[in-house]
């Protein structure tokens, strides 16, 4: 329920909108007649302004309620990776801003293709495998996959916290304007819409000790349900991190055992 919230209130607020400017700004053409036509239409818009205006008092707060928790999740993931960049530096947002545009950017490049090969290393070798799997099930059906990136609008990082055997995961929402869309053998669209439109995403990005690799991609309106997510104590974050870039080192540089010698016998 909670994932559907924003959605509902953004769509209920769209049309409250439409319909109060429908209301105001709409001509009289069709009730511009003499007399008592004319005065129905303006007792009609009285009417509609009387029910309008207590819905959009009621939902107002519950809208504004929805962008100050995402607005406020977003103040604090900076805040988290602004104190921890002082332990690993891939914590800074500069430096994940940068590679996270990048990856989302080569992914919608290749994603028509057919073959992630040339992005496989900006993903986990388990998502890797699943995303190519399903393109390669669509080109099997004589499916045509349009993806086009046209401009990118905003990045929020939204929630970082520790999944998938303790190593850090940071959820990105990306707005984007995109053609996306696949079609069917016969040119049908079966999913998507034809021409450009904005699109809202989360992307859940790994970090493995080195870079940060995609892992999960949701549906923009599950963005309240991660800005509502617990996190976890700073301390621990700082303790596991600092445990995970040991790990790394020890096996960049792993230690070298001494070489066994036969004991030699003084005579």
């Amino acid at each position: 329920m909670i994932e559907n919230k924003r959605l509902l209130l953004t769509l209920v607020s769209f049309l409250l909108i439409c319909a109060g400017f429908l209301i105001f700004f709409a001509p009289d053409i069709a009730y511009a007649g003499p007399g008592a036509i004319f005065a129905k239409a303006a007792k009609a818009k009285t009417w509609l302004l009387i029910i309008l205006i207590p819905v959009m008092i009621i939902l107002f707060p519950l809208f504004l309620y929805v962008m100050i928790i995402e607005k406020k999740a977003v103040w604090k993931c900076k805040k988290r990776l602004k104190d921890l960049s002082g332990v690993a530096p891939e914590m800074n947002w500069a430096k994940i801003d940068q590679q996270v545009q990048y990856c989302f950017k080569s992914i919608w490049d290749v994603w028509s293709s057919y073959d992630l090969s040339q992005a496989k290393d900006l993903m986990t070798n388990e998502y890797y495998y699943a995303q190519q799997a399903l393109l390669e099930d669509w080109q099997d059906q004589g499916h045509t996959c349009i993806a086009k990136l046209h401009r990118l609008k905003t990045i929020e990082p939204i929630h970082l916290d520790f999944e998938q055997g303790h190593k850090p995961v940071i959820w990105i929402r990306f707005k984007a304007k995109v053609t996306d869309a696949l079609k069917d053998s016969s040119g049908k669209i079966i999913q998507g819409k034809k021409g450009s439109d904005e699109q809202e995403t989360i992307w859940g990005f790994l970090y493995d000790g080195r870079s940060w690799k995609l892992a999960q991609i949701e549906d923009g309106k599950r963005s309240l349900t991660f800005a509502k997510k617990p996190k976890s104590e700073l301390e621990t974050m700082i303790d596991v991190l600092a445990d995970l870039q040991q790990k790394e080192a020890s096996k960049e540089f792993p230690e070298k055992t001494p070489a066994k010698t036969d004991d030699v016998k003084m005579q």
